[in-house]
């Protein structure tokens, strides 16, 4: 049965979240040098700048896909009658499973992306108010109506897409945020401070 939910509620609810992930990065990567957001754990696995970059990457089929989609919604009126918020049995999956809280903190595999810069957060911060706008633009549709492929055969309700893209940056955040936390990192954050002030 699909989850029920006040779509404008959710929305805002979802923005909020995009919102709180750049704070988040910013707060993530303040104090530090830059080659430390290159920095990866002994065990293997990515540096914080490797889970940003995952993030943008993964953001940009949205960003290339739904702003049309709502666009044409808009001209066409297709607006919210009762307000409600349904998220599909397979969306709702597919959140479960790249949800922060679902193995969080993990590399995926087989993933190919550019090579994070120097410019990465700056680049990150710039998707992420991106995502804020394109969210807004859709307040007042009938996203449970409006139907969007995202790849391959498979078409989506625009309030799963919206749900798994924030999903998807915030598991990303959450691998970044171990990393920060790793014991190795702090400890070779403290070392490389203690250099600079001998």
């Amino acid at each position: 049965m699909p989850i029920v939910l006040r779509q404008d509620m959710q929305l805002a609810r979802l923005i909020s979240r995009i919102e709180r992930g750049a704070i988040r990065a910013k707060h993530m990567t303040s104090g530090i040098e830059e080659d430390a957001l290159l920095w990866r754990p002994p065990e293997g696995g990515w540096g914080i700048a490797h889970f940003l970059e995952h993030a943008m990457a993964t953001a940009q089929p949205y960003l290339r896909r739904l702003p049309p989609v709502i666009k044409k919604a808009r001209r066409r009126r297709r607006f919210a009658e009762n307000g409600k918020w349904k998220l599909s049995l397979p969306g709702g999956i597919v959140r479960w499973t790249v949800g922060s809280d679902n193995g969080a903190g993990t590399a995926p595999r087989f993933t190919r992306m550019p090579a994070p810069d120097s410019d990465v957060l700056r680049r990150f911060l710039t998707t992420q108010a991106k995502i804020a706008k394109m969210l807004r633009s859709a307040d007042g549709l009938s996203l449970d109506k409006i139907h969007c492929r995202m790849g391959g055969a498979v078409w989506w309700r625009l309030s799963d897409c919206c749900t798994i893209l924030v999903a998807r940056t915030e598991r990303d955040l959450a691998g970044a945020k171990n990393v920060r936390e790793h014991p190795d990192f702090l400890e070779s954050q403290t070392s490389q401070r203690d250099r600079s002030e001998s």
